[in-house]
């Protein structure tokens, strides 16, 4: 995290970097359990989506496009 105030305070420092840290891992135990979530859905199931959600579907269907051409390329040697 970058920061232009307190820079000579190393318990500034110390906090941030603790907090910082902190709200990440809980992406991360999010980001799992949403994987586990996703690795359990049939193939074709469609979810219910909202205008908001559309940059994530949209990447969503091109790493699914991309994983699909390169499992190809890798099958035919």
């Amino acid at each position: 995290m970058a920061r232009d105030f307190a820079l000579g305070d190393d318990a500034v420092t110390t906090f941030l970097a603790e907090n910082n840290r902190t709200v990440v891992m809980q992406d991360v135990v999010a980001l799992n359990i949403l994987q586990q979530a996703l690795d359990t859905e049939k193939d074709g199931y469609q979810e219910l989506s909202i205008n908001i959600d559309a940059g994530g579907l949209g990447a969503r269907r091109l790493l699914k496009k991309l994983a699909g051409a390169s499992q190809a390329v890798a099958a035919a040697g």
